[in-house]
Order: structure tokens, then C-alpha cells, then sequence
């Protein structure tokens, strides 16, 4: 059995407002407060810390102390001698929280960003406070993809190599973090990279979905005659430029520059061969390794003027800022 930290007890009044158990079963509380709990009944070793734990729910406190997980309010203190700390700390806090116990994490530990920060933004402020990753302390996330406690979370998703091919823990404490969360009895995904897993579980998920069902249709004007280097080509180029008029102005940005109207005549014209097309999906590999962000051009850019080492600064900086605006 481990020594499991959950830092954060999960936003209870948030949960009760869009009514998570009516939705999606299961009895609050929920988040890091069940996941401790689900930790606690699988036979680990359990420590709950939170610094406000004296603004929960009176009873919601009790039910975790008595699945036999130890409460406390000092994270420091808690992660002392964890071997597994899972991170389900507020957005917008989890790096100042991991560069303040990053001195009394022991040797060896896995640190587990959950739903609100990434894997990328762990690693720096682990640097930053002079910890190696993954010589001293492996990064793996263990995401829910969903609500802890309720009855829809049935599995985490986790992977712990980069795109880029760096790993992110040592083999042994990566399926340490494996072990720990098969014990809950939940199903453990494990993906191909870290970059996959919040677009596989967050909300943005919602959109992955969409994309992919468009990715296919799309894949139907091969009946035209179009070569597959262009129709991937076409793909990437129509993703990435949605994505940097959404950074430059948002989602509403984004709209308002479209011209709907346009769009929706452009589209009744193809629409037709779309619908008569079988959309056959070309035979393909998994992608070993890829340059996520920035791109590939900017990568050999980068690495002619400061090396690999600068090139590997400037794309985890990319990520970590990427994700930041995300929890913002």
C-alpha cells in the first residue's frame, strides 16, 4: 500500500449549484474529498489537506474522517512522506501550492496534477524550486474526466511521456501512480502523451468530439479525386488558423471575423459530394512523436539560434503559458 496526499478538498458549493449528484449520482462531497476517500477504501494510506478545511460542510468532513482518510490544513506537512500527492487544487493556485512543498517532497515521490493544471506547469515551478524531473520527483497526470464521487467517474487518464518523447517520471513510480488508482477499482486509460490527456478529459472534450466527427466527413471529398496530402494539409491549415484567431480574440473573436453567410454558401455547394461520400478513413500509425507546440518550422528556428536545450525551454514555457489562460 502508499502514502497517498490529496491536496484540496474540491468546491462543494460549486458541485451543489450545478447539481452534480442529481445529474450524475452519487453523495457529495465530491472531488479531492472523494478521491481520498476512494484511496482510504482501497487500503492506502490517506492524508486530506486543505487550508480552509474549517469552511467545509461539518458532515462532509466527518464522512471522509470516517472512511479513515487524516485531515489536515498544512499541505507542507502532508506531503512530507507521500509517496503519491494528487494535486486537486484550485485553478490559478496549484503552482504556487507546488513551489511551496516542493522542498519537503520526498525522493521518489509522483506529484499528479488532476483537472485544473497541467503536467508542463508542474514541471516548472518543480525546477524552479531546484527539483529534478523525473530524477527526484516524477509528474504524471491522473485525471478523473469527470466529477469524483459520482457515479459517471469510473476512469482517470494518465500517460507519462511527452510528444517529444521526454518522460516525465521513472517507469517504477509511473506504475506506482497506476497501482494506486486501479485499487479504486476505476479503469485507468493510459494515452500515448501528457498533451493528450486534458484534451480527452476536460470540457474541451466537447469540442475534440465535434473535431473528430468533422475530421471524417471531411475525409469524404477523397471521392472528388483529392490527393490525401492535401486534404490532411487543408485539415492542419483550417486548425491552425481557428486557433490563432481564438488566441488573438476569443471564441467571440473568432466569430466575428467569420462571415457565416459565406461559409454557409461555400458549404451548401460542397455539401452535396459530402453526402455521397463514403469518408473512408485513410489507414495510419499512431504518432510516435510530435512538435505539439510551437510548430515544427519554429522548432528548427529556435534550435539553429540556442540548441535543444533553448528549443526545450521555449516549448515548455509555450505549454505552460497555453494552460495558464486555460485555468484563468
Amino acid at each position: 500500500m502508499a502514502r497517498v496526499a490529496v491536496l484540496g478538498f474540491g468546491n462543494q458549493r460549486l458541485y451543489e449549484r450545478i447539481g452534480a449528484a442529481e445529474k450524475l449520482g452519487g453523495e457529495p462531497p465530491f472531488g479531492g474529498a472523494a478521491m481520498a476517500m476512494d484511496f482510504a477504501k482501497a487500503g492506502h494510506d490517506v492524508v486530506l489537506s486543505d487550508p480552509n478545511l474549517d469552511e467545509q460542510d461539518p458532515e462532509h468532513v466527518n464522512r471522509v474522517a470516517d472512511a479513515g482518510v487524516e485531515l489536515t490544513d498544512d499541505d507542507v506537512q502532508a506531503v512530507s512522506d507521500a509517496d503519491v500527492v494528487i494535486l486537486f487544487t484550485p485553478f490559478g493556485v496549484t503552482r504556487r501550492i507546488v513551489v511551496e512543498i516542493a522542498p519537503s517532497l520526498p525522493e521518489g515521490t509522483v506529484v499528479s496534477p488532476t483537472c485544473t493544471s497541467s503536467v508542463f506547469e508542474i514541471q516548472e515551478a518543480l525546477f524552479e524550486s531546484g527539483r529534478k524531473v523525473p530524477d527526484e520527483v516524477s509528474v504524471v497526470p491522473a485525471h478523473p474526466a469527470g466529477i469524483p464521487g459520482t457515479e459517471g467517474h469510473r476512469a482517470y487518464l494518465t500517460a507519462y511521456r511527452t510528444g517529444n518523447g521526454v518522460e516525465m517520471a521513472e517507469k517504477d513510480r509511473y506504475e506506482l501512480l497506476k497501482s494506486v488508482l486501479e485499487s479504486t477499482g476505476k479503469r485507468v486509460y493510459e494515452l500515448p502523451t501528457v498533451e493528450l490527456v486534458h484534451i480527452a478529459g476536460d470540457l474541451s472534450v466537447v469540442l475534440v468530439r465535434r473535431v473528430v466527427e468533422a475530421l471524417k466527413e471531411f475525409q469524404s471529398v477523397k471521392s472528388l479525386g483529392a490527393p490525401q496530402e492535401m486534404i490532411d494539409w487543408q485539415a492542419m491549415t483550417v486548425l491552425n488558423t481557428l486557433a490563432a484567431l481564438i488566441e488573438e480574440g476569443g471564441i467571440g473573436g473568432l466569430l466575428a471575423t467569420l462571415d457565416e453567410e459565406v461559409i454557409e454558401y461555400s458549404y451548401s455547394n460542397m455539401k452535396p459530394w459530402v453526402d455521397e461520400a463514403t469518408g473512408e478513413i485513410p489507414e495510419g500509425e499512431p504518432v510516435k512523436n510530435f512538435t505539439p507546440l510551437p510548430g515544427r518550422a519554429v522548432q528548427e528556428a529556435v534550435t539553429k539560434l540556442v540548441g535543444e536545450r533553448g528549443w526545450r525551454t521555449v516549448r515548455m514555457r509555450a505549454w505552460v503559458e497555453l494552460y495558464r489562460k486555460q485555468g484563468n
